[in-house]
């Protein structure tokens, strides 16, 4: 991983760059990472997670047993949506889905469902050149919508099916996935910024980032092979929190149910449309920082 890193720094230098300059969409990223890590270190901490294997145990969400299809297939994953507005008239492309292995093998199926809805929605008006993201944020930000989905109760109930008395349990369970899901994804942004900054670096900072982000400290060997850093997971990471910010006002707009009111549905998918968004400023970032920590901290 660090030959990887250092060869593309190598080829950024000979364009003239950085790599950052056409992989991630804000400088702002990497500071709302750390300040995720600090804001939701509280919460991370009652997970109790001192090792790999209970990350992995809490991030697949094994206890959330119930309502979720027999199979995961992409057709399976979009049936939990319910309403076929989502993919009326769209050609989709082919995406992958987990093995099942725990519900959060559906929450990041749902994840993929709408990055393909996201890609499918944007081609239908917009030239090539205006309809795609170049940093893939637009399509993040849908997917992240999607996939944090079934931590509402509404969702639990109406598409899941799971009685009133089962909903806060599961919920409880969901939510600590996605706040592993998070603090992982933070972790890659800020892992990105050691491997780009060199080997010295990276021996002498590992350990401190991983113990504050993950629970426990990774040797250097580990780097980007445990976790691995991919060039736009920077985008994955601010996906998450513009998606918390929509979903506040689609509940705010069209009440908790909004994924399953056709008029919320052609309102986002007008939007995908449109030529691709402006980058996300430090605003909207920190906005949609509060947004995640406030629905996840009302679940755990």
């Amino acid at each position: 991983m660090r030959r990887l890193w250092e060869e593309r720094q190598i080829f950024a230098d000979r364009l003239g760059t950085s790599l950052d300059s056409f992989e991630v969409a804000s400088a702002e990223l990497a500071p709302a990472a750390a300040r995720f890590i600090a804001s939701t270190r509280p919460a991370f901490e009652t997970l109790q997670i001192k090792d790999p294997a209970r990350l992995l145990r809490i991030a697949l969400a094994e206890d959330a047993q119930e309502g979720w299809p027999a199979r995961l297939s992409p057709r399976t994953t979009l049936d939990l949506l319910g309403d076929r507005t989502w993919i009326h008239g769209l050609r989709l492309r082919p995406f992958s889905t987990p093995v099942a292995r725990g519900a959060g093998s559906f929450l990041l199926a749902l994840e993929s469902a709408g990055r393909a809805i996201s890609d499918a929605a944007s081609a239908l008006r917009s030239p090539f050149v205006l309809a795609t993201d170049v940093f893939d944020l637009r399509r993040n930000c849908v997917g992240a919508l999607l996939g944090m989905l079934p931590l509402s109760p509404a969702f639990a109930t109406r598409r899941l099916g799971l009685s009133p008395s089962r909903v806060r349990d599961q919920q409880r369970h969901l939510a600590r996935a996605a706040l592993v899901d998070a603090r992982v994804a933070t972790f890659r942004v800020l892992l990105r910024g050691l491997l780009a900054r060199g080997s010295k670096a990276l021996d002498s900072d590992l350990p401190e980032l991983s113990d504050g982000a993950l629970g426990f400290e990774l040797p250097t060997a580990a780097a980007g092979v445990f976790i691995r850093v991919r060039p736009r997971d920077s985008q994955r990471f601010a996906g998450a929190l513009l998606a918390s910010s929509r979903h506040e006002t689609l509940v705010e707009t069209h009440d908790e149910d909004w994924f399953r009111n056709p008029r919320a549905i052609a309102e986002l998918r007008a939007e995908l449309a449109e030529p691709a968004p402006n980058l996300p400023t430090a605003a909207e970032l920190a906005a949609g920082s509060r947004a995640l920590e406030a629905r996840l901290q009302a679940l755990l």
